[in-house]
């Protein structure tokens, strides 16, 4: 579904939750595709799906953070290794005429929260660290 919206990065799902994880806890190796000159980034990440409820019904938090794990990844040598301090994401339905939980009206759409602190790694100029973030958000 990623591969639909997201033409600036590649995703791979390592190891997908289990079913009686309460915070489905995913494994993810992303590869974040950089404009020339510069080498593509890429992460090794776990990433938790929490469920939350709210005044427009239910929603979700994405929480991330990137690790190390060379049975899981060793790493492409073409590539920097960034490392992702602390991801977060919240997803929370948006509904029509005023209603205050989805059970009474239909969603009209996805209200989006992101904050991220994301070390590129490698040698990498500040503008073009800028532009690199602002495609990632963006997405």
């Amino acid at each position: 579904e990623r591969k639909q919206w997201d033409t600036a990065s590649e995703s791979r799902l390592l190891q997908p939750a289990s079913e009686d994880d309460e915070l489905s806890e995913e494994v993810f190796h992303m590869v974040y595709l950089c404009p020339r000159p510069f080498w593509d980034r890429e992460v090794l990440k776990r990433q938790w799906k929490v469920p939350l409820d709210g005044p427009n019904g239910q929603g979700h938090a994405l929480i991330s953070r990137s690790f190390e794990d060379a049975t899981l990844l060793s790493g492409d040598p073409g590539n920097v290794r960034a490392v992702v301090h602390k991801a977060g994401s919240l997803l929370r339905p948006l509904c029509s005429g005023g209603a205050t939980d989805e059970s009474t009206a239909s969603a009209r759409g996805v209200e989006l929260t992101n904050c991220s602190q994301i070390d590129f790694g490698g040698l990498m100029p500040s503008w073009a660290q800028t532009q690199l973030s602002a495609m990632i958000v963006s997405k």
